[in-house]
């Protein structure tokens, strides 16, 4: 009933706003309805017809002899002596049977729940409308909600000026809301492309930072290539320049120096023993 009601309501509702215009119309249905189930049952015969039909027909002739004259006069006059006289017979004998049958039909009928009894239809229009207007719009929406006078059905127009302040609120919301959705509708198709841009791009830095570290560690150990090469050059040269036991000092101290940097608790411990027998 009530799904029944808001279609009339929407259909009547949007004929008359593409008539007047969006929001100026307002349409309420009530719709009575009746839910019992009828079953209903009937028989009727039509006229009798022949089913079977047997026919039997005999015929049959031939002569017989008989005292001429009336018998009756003959005893009222005496005895007679007159000629006899010869007669013809015939016999025919037709029989028909008919058999007939009533033809016979039964209907069951059942009448489904929800049948329409009464529409009651509230209609609310913004503005104004001549008489003429008004009679054809009450037509109109009376034919488009299947209005049925003979029952009892029956259309209330009311033409007025609507409150606006609310309708115009409410749109405006409706806007921003349509707005918002739009852009989230928006988001959702570009989060993956944005995810893929961000994601190459990440690769993409993260290649570079690798490229500038290996280029700045290549740069590094061809610094400190050149700063050995050249320390190597000047060792070299000073230990050219040395005398015999200036170059066995020197390769004293870099042994020394070379102990102290891998075991320096011996070392220490040496020194300790040195100093403990001075």
């Amino acid at each position: 009933k009530k799904q029944y009601e808001n279609e009339i309501s929407r259909s009547v509702q949007s004929m008359l706003e593409k008539i007047l215009g969006t929001g100026k119309a307002v349409v309420r249905a009530s719709v009575a309805m009746d839910f019992d189930q009828i079953e209903t049952h009937s028989e009727r015969y039509e006229e009798p017809f022949i089913i079977s039909e047997q026919i039997k027909e005999e015929s049959s002739s031939g002569t017989s002899q008989s005292p001429g004259g009336n018998p009756a006069d003959a005893n009222m006059l005496g005895p007679s002596y007159g000629d006899t006289g010869v007669g013809t017979s015939e016999h025919e004998l037709t029989e028909t049977l008919r058999n007939y049958e009533a033809g016979k039909i039964t209907e069951k009928r059942i009448v489904a729940p929800g049948k329409i009894t009464n529409i009651s239809l509230s209609v609310l229009l913004d503005g104004e409308l001549t008489p003429e207007e008004e009679a054809g719009i009450r037509q109109v929406v009376a034919d488009a909600a299947g209005v049925n006078t003979d029952r009892g059905d029956q259309v209330s127009l009311v033409v007025m000026p609507f409150n606006v302040e609310e309708t115009d609120r409410l749109e405006e919301e409706l806007l921003k809301r349509e707005s918002f959705e739009r852009r989230l509708t928006y988001l959702k198709l570009l989060r993956e492309p944005l995810l893929a841009i961000i994601f190459l791009g990440g690769v993409i830095y993260l290649i570079k930072r690798l490229r500038e570290a290996a280029l700045e560690k290549r740069r590094y150990l061809a610094e400190q290539a050149s700063e050995i090469s050249a320390a190597s050059e000047d060792t070299s040269k000073v230990m050219l320049s040395l005398s015999p036991e200036a170059k066995e000092r020197k390769v004293i101290k870099e042994q020394i120096n070379s102990l102290v940097t891998k075991s320096p608790e011996e070392v220490a411990k040496i020194i300790k023993t040195w100093l403990a027998e001075d």
